[in-house]
């Protein structure tokens, strides 16, 4: 009787496994259409270049950082090895066999943790029944939370650890009840799973610490406290070698225990991680997982989603208030465990998982938050019937629930289609500007799209230049590419000191940008500079502005079209305006508007982000939800009565230098009763310092760096005489990949960076700067920029653009 018993629940399992594994790949098929993004083609041509010189080389990941790029971040990941050698080997540049791949792991992850929780809550919590393990699974295979570690090839490193780990943990659980002549060797299987987690992603290292807290949690009730501790760490002690083992081939390998993300990138984490936990953009990922931008296509599901909460909440209070179904608690225990143990890890990361993006952070967090949610609505006990008939509400609701969730899923596929499509476009558009200009030696993209519609591009150079390498397109082009920055991050900044010596030092220099708008690539044009001239001697323009129109509460005034102005002889646009607030005003904050789009709605892709700055306020474009170009700069102004200052720094505006035109400027003041003084573009030669890395010292980098040609020849020119009122220059270094511009979102700054590596002060107010190499003493890059100073200490005008060098 019980061995027919246990066949049938074992077909029950068996079915459950099979249709779980058919919704995991249902949920996501439609990423089969995704193609590269972002990291993915650079991995590819890394793993394929080397599998067809050189595969033992591949091995060198086991003792470095992850492709032995120690700029991009300090990873150590070996193991990812594994699923991109066999993507390489079977599917080569098939886009759709490399997702297939990532679709078959996630219904793995799906089916072992279908499994595991079946044998967690039979043994923490006496539960033999197939629902809440099947709806657990059925939740984890539907979040559409993990259309990251889906959809994106690159994202897949936390569900191959996943698959590791989830691995490693069921076979754990297996040897506990084999006998003694399988037990070794389940053991010694489980062992190698787990150094695989560990050797795939950092969060492995939570494993070990999970299976002791599970053999605590298991002997509860039945000895002391002490004991099971001492218990649970004797029977676990060797996944605690394993991590020691790990952490010593870690520190060695990266140079560091700590490791991950540095620079920029890792002050902003260490400033917005613990606020993010109370982010709602968090709960949003979670609860209510709609890509911001289908959120009003999908405002139905949202209010959907809020009904079936309120109801799963009912039947939770009802579960434990009502029919005081206690009998589950060790397993609540031990889950609520999991999830915190599991959580710290991510802690630092999980704002990125705010949205649909990010949320690959949440792959392993989400299994025990899948089987916890499910234990907690779903009644296990049915001794009457009410409490079978709450069970079957409960159930009801979450099948539902994972119904829903099913469908969003598909539907959260879309955004990364189109990215991966948008992203193609570009490339395929910077490969036919290459074909058309055979005879140019660089093509210097002005302003690299990191993102789409929230989804990754290309946040670094190395990603761009990875993606363009053979045999993905012809050979060379990827040799030919260059930007002004090695982080490319997300404003739409240039560095102009930087793109005038870029076409200086290096001929036959094309240099283009990328309209979104348009889906095309466009050729700086021939308005930039006077024809065979890099730096202008045109010192200012006066401007006579021309009424368009007038509203109650606001101005618009055009600009003459005057074929002889050349942008790149300027570098900012002065207003000089005053402004009152009279007793009948509208209550809009005074303000100026400068755009250089007739049609401002056309150009709907992105977000402005207003700042204040000791010139008034300004905007600056930011790549943070899509690739749009800026058309406008806002100022605030003063509402006084008196003429102030306005300026507009326009020659660090990428959108401006690309796509603006003098014809198309508007100015838009409020109130109506402002009064424009005067309009001119200012050249700012005589109030930003020059600061230039000599092609006799240094070479410069595809990446926008300067590389010192010999560890002697650390001298950087400066120029700061054409400051009137200065009597000395001081030199700042930043540290390691903390980029100036990223604190500020401007390169015109009038104070020094509190955040610098290191101050002092030059000799004479021209000449030649001395870098000492005891200043760099870690690998990377530093910004280095000069400023004048008054006898009375006081910075005059700005502080100079940057030079970005690499060590």
């Amino acid at each position: 009787m019980t061995s027919a018993l246990s066949i049938k629940h074992s077909k029950k399992s068996v079915l459950a496994a099979v249709f779980l594994a058919a919704l995991a790949f249902a949920c996501f098929s439609p990423s089969l259409l995704v193609g590269f993004l972002s990291d993915d083609g650079s991995q590819y041509v890394y793993i394929s270049n080397y599998l067809r010189t050189q595969p033992s080389l591949l091995l060198q990941n086991f003792a470095s950082c992850w492709m032995q790029e120690p700029l991009w971040g300090l990873h150590y990941r070996p193991m990812m090895l594994l699923p991109l050698v066999f993507d390489v080997l079977v599917w080569n540049h098939n886009a759709i066999g490399w997702h297939l791949t990532c679709l078959i792991i996630h219904a793995s992850c799906t089916v072992l943790m279908f499994f595991l929780a079946r044998r967690l809550l039979s043994n923490l919590a006496g539960l033999d029944g197939i629902a809440i393990p099947f709806l657990a699974g059925a939740l984890f295979a539907a979040h559409p939370l993990h259309a990251e570690s889906v959809a994106w090839i690159c994202g897949r490193v936390d569900s191959v650890c996943t698959l590791f780990y989830l691995s490693s943990f069921l076979t754990f659980l297996y040897s506990l009840d084999a006998g003694s002549s399988r037990k070794k060797s389940l053991r010694i299987l489980s062992q190698g799973l787990c150094f695989a987690a560990l050797l795939t992603k950092e969060l492995g290292a939570t494993l070990p610490v999970v299976l002791s807290w599970y053999m605590f949690c298991l002997q509860l009730k039945e000895v002391s406290w002490r004991q099971a501790v001492f218990a649970s760490f004797k029977t676990t002690r060797a996944y605690w070698l394993l991590l020691f083992v790990y952490l010593i081939a870690r520190s060695l390998s990266l140079g560091t225990l700590y490791g991950g993300y540095h620079g920029f990138g890792n002050v902003v984490l260490d400033a917005i991680w613990l606020p993010g936990l109370l982010n709602w953009k968090l709960l949003q990922g979670v609860f209510f997982p709609i890509s911001l931008s289908q959120m009003e296509e999908l405002g139905g599901a949202m209010n959907a989603l809020l009904f079936l909460h309120a109801m799963m909440a009912l039947a939770c209070a009802a579960r434990f208030f009502l029919v005081r179904d206690w009998g589950v608690w060790k397993a609540i225990l031990f889950l609520l465990g999991w999830l915190s143990i599991a959580f710290a890890l991510v802690a630092r990361v999980w704002y990125a998982a705010g949205g649909l993006p990010g949320g690959r952070h949440f792959y392993l967090v989400s299994v025990p938050f899948c089987i916890l949610s499910v234990l907690l609505v779903v009644p296990s006990a049915t001794k009457n019937a009410a409490q079978k008939k709450l069970r079957k509400f409960a159930i009801g609701v979450v099948a539902i629930y994972c119904f829903l969730l099913a469908a969003l899923a598909m539907k959260g596929n879309e955004p990364w289609i189109s990215a991966s499509r948008y992203e193609a476009a570009i490339e395929n558009g910077i490969s036919d500007l290459a074909n058309k200009n055979p005879q140019a030696k660089r093509l210097l993209f002005l302003n690299v799209p990191t993102t789409f519609d929230h989804l990754p591009l290309y946040p670094t150079f190395i990603n761009l230049q990875g993606c363009l390498k053979q045999p993905i397109y012809s050979p060379g082009l990827d040799r030919k590419i260059a930007a002004l920055r090695a982080h490319i991050f997300n404003l739409d900044l240039i560095n102009k000191s930087a793109l005038a010596a870029n076409l200086v030092e290096c001929a036959n220099t094309i240099v283009f940008g990328w309209d979104a708008d348009k889906g095309s690539t466009c050729i700086l044009p021939s308005d930039y500079y006077e024809p065979g001239t890099v730096q202008g001697a045109a010192e200012e323009k006066e401007m006579q502005l021309k009424l368009m129109s007038k509203e109650p509460s606001s101005v618009t005034y055009s600009f003459p079209s005057e074929p002889s102005f050349k942008k790149g002889l300027f570098d900012c646009l002065e207003i000089v305006a005053s402004s009152v607030i009279t007793s009948s005003g509208t209550g809009i904050e005074p303000l100026m508007l400068l755009s250089w789009n007739q049609d401002l709605s056309s150009r709907n892709r992105g977000v402005l982000t207003m700042y204040r700055t000791p010139e008034g306020a300004r905007s600056c474009w930011r790549f943070d939800d899509t690739d749009g170009l800026a058309s406008s700069l806002t100022c605030y102004i003063e509402a006084d009565g008196k003429p102030h200052k306005y300026r507009f720094q326009l020659s660090e505006i990428a959108s401006w230098i690309l796509f603006g035109k003098l014809s198309d400027m508007r100015l838009t003041v409020a109130p109506a009763n402002t009064v424009i003084h005067s309009v001119r573009f200012l050249n700012l030669d005589n109030e930003i310092p020059k600061l230039h890395a000599s092609p006799l010292h240094w070479t410069r980098q595809q990446n926008g760096t300067v590389v010192p040609k010999s560890k002697d020849a650390l001298v950087l020119n400066f120029d700061a005489a054409k400051i009137a009122g200065a009597n000395y220059v001081m030199a700042e270094i930043s540290k390691p990949f903390e980029y100036f511009d990223y604190f500020n979102s401007s390169y015109r700054q009038s104070t020094l960076s509190p955040k610098s590596m290191k101050k002092y002060s030059l000799e004479g107010l021209k000449g030649e700067m001395t870098l000492w190499s005891e200043d760099f003493k870690v690998a990377g890059e530093y910004d280095v920029r000069i400023a004048a100073f008054d006898k009375d200490g006081r910075l005059l005008g700005y502080v100079s653009d940057p030079v970005t060098i690499r060590i």
